[in-house]
């Protein structure tokens, strides 16, 4: 039991950065097991749901801290993380039927944002918004190509590689089974979407409180900017009486969480 108990812990410890592992990752596997061996007569099958949520939570962490180790400034770091935000977001609620022609184009631009080649992403991104699209672009596109120039000309090193995990969340609103869609308060698809902004948008918030570092702020404020605007002011969004209820209580919580993600950066950049 105790063997798969440690295996269990093991996979849990994968979701940890890797010099966090080769550094304490005996250390808290051992400590694990030897409280669990307390809380217990004997050692469980399985994980405790308390170990497990200490684990997961103590990864976010650790990533958050091992983030203020880049080699690029926060505020360009934070702006690498909004623009491809606001990219997922763009490919994600277009969908491919509104690049019938660069599908592919669209993946390779999100590929190198992620990886943080913004210099080739930059005429890329040109090339999908103006070209490619045959609606009129969203003031979202030109944020994203607002922001890819900053990053391009700016000095310096490279930018942070992102996770690949970014790339799912298109490839999930892109499934056959779902086509395409509006930002229709009551669309469950689009539940779904406003749902996942909340989750990144607290994931900010907590980032910031453990790391003491405003980058996922500035990340945050750009994105949910951005939406606000074109919530308000672009195209078909135009006409507020027009909107639901559920859009006026999603955006006062989104904004919520921008506020307090502001104020818990200004408050731990003063105590730094």
């Amino acid at each position: 039991m105790s063997g798969r108990l440690e295996a269990c812990y093991r996979r849990l410890l994968l979701l940890y950065p890797k010099d966090y592992r080769d550094r304490h990752g005996e250390e808290l596997i051992g400590t694990l097991i030897l409280a669990s061996r307390r809380d217990t007569a004997s050692i469980p099958r399985r994980p405790l749901i308390r170990e497990m949520a200490a684990l997961m939570s103590g990864a976010f962490a650790a990533h958050a801290l091992e983030a203020r180790r880049t080699r690029a400034p926060w505020w360009a770091d934070g702006l690498h993380l909004a623009v491809l935000a606001l990219i997922v977001a763009e490919f994600s609620m277009a969908g491919p039927a509104r690049f019938p022609l660069g599908t592919e184009t669209s993946i390779a631009l999100l590929l190198l944002v992620t990886l943080g080649w913004v210099r080739p992403a930059l005429p890329l991104a040109l090339f999908v918004f103006e070209v490619l699209t045959p609606l009129e672009p969203s003031i979202r596109s030109h944020v994203i190509v607002v922001g890819l120039a900053v990053l391009a000309v700016r000095p310096g090193k490279g930018l942070t590689r992102r996770s690949w995990t970014w790339a799912l969340i298109p490839a999930f609103f892109w499934l056959p089974s779902v086509g395409r869609f509006g930002l229709y308060a009551h669309a469950p698809w689009a539940q779904v979407s406003t749902g996942i902004d909340v989750l990144l948008l607290g994931a900010a918030l907590w980032a910031t409180l453990i790391a003491r570092d405003p980058r996922w702020t500035l990340a945050s404020a750009i994105y949910a900017g951005t939406g606000l605007v074109l919530f308000q002011f672009d195209g078909q969004w135009a006409y507020l009486p027009w909107h639901s209820t559920r859009d006026y209580l999603y955006w006062g919580l989104v904004s919520l969480l921008v506020t307090a993600s502001v104020v818990a950066a200004r408050r731990t950049r003063r105590r730094i």
